[in-house]
């Protein structure tokens, strides 16, 4: 069973704060929120109103929800707008390159993104 205030008692150890949304958006959020039993113990879950898929609630969960809803209703931004992008591995480890150190960036950047020699059994 969830309790009433289970988005603050999910939030309260974090940097998370919900003062930037009205009563009225979490409380909407709140009415949707279910619980599951993940080995033994009972976890929040809400659908996600953009992916369309049950997601279990972390702080920064519930924040990208109100957002992702705000988004929507009172800017109209569309659901495809929200879409989380496929994540390449490698342009994940550029990314976190760049952002660790930008001297090395472009170096490895551009390791990453040359072809391999293509080895032939031609002689020249």
């Amino acid at each position: 069973m969830i309790q009433p205030d289970i988005l603050q008692t999910i939030i309260k150890d974090s940097n998370y704060n919900l003062s930037l949304f009205s009563a009225e958006e979490i409380e909407n959020l709140r009415t949707k929120v279910f619980s599951k039993t993940i080995r033994g113990k009972e976890t929040a879950f809400v659908n996600c109103v953009v992916r369309n898929k049950e997601i279990q609630l972390k702080p920064e969960e519930i924040v990208r929800q109100l957002y992702a809803v705000r988004l929507m209703e009172k800017y109209g931004y569309a659901k495809k707008r929200q879409q989380p992008k496929p994540k390449s591995s490698k342009k994940l480890l550029n990314h976190l390159i760049c952002v660790e150190n930008q001297n090395i960036c472009w170096n490895a950047l551009n390791v990453r993104l040359r072809s391999p020699l293509k080895k032939t059994n031609k002689s020249p």
